[in-house]
């Protein structure tokens, strides 16, 4: 029943402006990082370190607001409640993206939100689950906005760093895929 996210998509969108000026103060960067736990303003407050400070929150937010665009097809909330957060999400890891010596993009610092909890172990580049999220989100936004006919020269922009996103990190000899320097 997908009323039933009402809430969590509601207070997302009620708390955004405030988390977009939070970002700017502490990232610096445009965009959203959302908290991963926050009160009912919007504000951190606080949860394992590696996931308070875990760069791609917000592009794990958007999977649930895109399954539910996806399942319903309803464009009213597509236009509305998800790309606000969807686009602002996009910009903040688009900015936060580095160019390595590889000419790649990477996602450094990141870290596995539960893997080594809050030790200094949990901290890389390049963690399988963000690049996936990464790709997962500017994939989001390229085709929402083909749906909606807005912000195409956002939508070039994440296909072209699409294309000079790190790849994959190789496997461990235990054939765990970890992260770049893990």
């Amino acid at each position: 029943r997908l009323e039933l996210a009402e809430p969590y998509y509601r207070h997302h969108l009620k708390v955004l402006k405030r988390v977009v000026e939070d970002t700017k103060k502490f990232y610096k960067l445009p965009g959203v990082k959302f908290p991963m736990a926050s009160d009912p303003l919007g504000r951190e407050i606080g949860g394992y370190m590696t996931t308070s400070h875990w760069p791609c929150v917000s592009a794990w937010i958007c999977e649930n607001y895109w399954s539910h665009w996806k399942y319903s097809g309803n464009l009213h909330f597509l236009k509305n409640i998800a790309w606000p957060v969807i686009k602002e999400s996009a910009l903040f890891i688009k900015a936060y993206l580095t160019k390595g010596k590889d000419r790649k993009l990477h996602i450094s610092p990141t870290n596995l939100p539960e893997a080594w909890c809050d030790k200094f172990e949990a901290w890389g580049s390049d963690s399988p689950m963000d690049l996936a999220l990464t790709k997962k989100l500017f994939n989001m936004v390229i085709e929402t906005t083909d749906v909606l006919g807005v912000d195409r020269n956002l939508a070039e922009e994440l296909k072209d760093m699409l294309r000079k996103l790190y790849d994959y990190p190789g496997t461990l000899r235990s054939g765990i895929s970890i992260m770049k320097d893990r």
